[in-house]
């Protein structure tokens, strides 16, 4: 995770979440694959990346898009719990198809973009074996009760 995360509501540049890192190996692995992620994404998918404001590389900062809250997935209503399995399953696949382990993530709602979750916190993402990908996203659907 990242040293500190600031949450600005007002200012120049809107909402934004600016997130630091001490850990440099931290930050470089945010942007690959956030990057990674972003190439392959279009309008028409489930979900949405924050767009990135400002990258500090001196300072190992970078400013996203605020996007909305974390969540707890047993208070969403039936409908959102409907619509954030659909997402979950596409970002499985999506993560097959890459062969990233996504190990610790965030789903953000709130602030729904054209009604889509948002996903952030890319810096502990690896790549993985198939059976990896599968085994993490069954653990998290069952630690999220979805």
């Amino acid at each position: 995770m990242a040293n500190s995360v600031i949450v600005s509501m007002v200012g120049n540049q809107g909402k934004s979440v600016e997130k630091k890192w001490t850990d440099t190996e931290s930050f470089y692995n945010e942007l690959s694959f956030y990057f990674k992620l972003k190439s392959v994404l279009n309008h028409d998918d489930w979900f949405v990346l924050p767009n990135i404001q400002n990258i500090d590389f001196e300072n190992t900062t970078i400013t996203y898009d605020y996007v909305g809250v974390d969540f707890e997935a047993h208070r969403l209503s039936d409908e959102l719990k409907n619509q954030l399995r659909m997402v979950i399953e596409n970002f499985e696949k999506l993560c097959q198809e890459l062969n990233i382990v996504p190990t610790e993530f965030s789903f953000l709602n709130g602030d729904f973009i054209n009604e889509k979750f948002g996903i952030i916190d890319f810096e502990k993402f690896s790549y993985g074996r198939e059976d990896d990908i599968f085994n993490f996203f069954q653990e998290y659907k069952t630690n999220i009760g979805i």
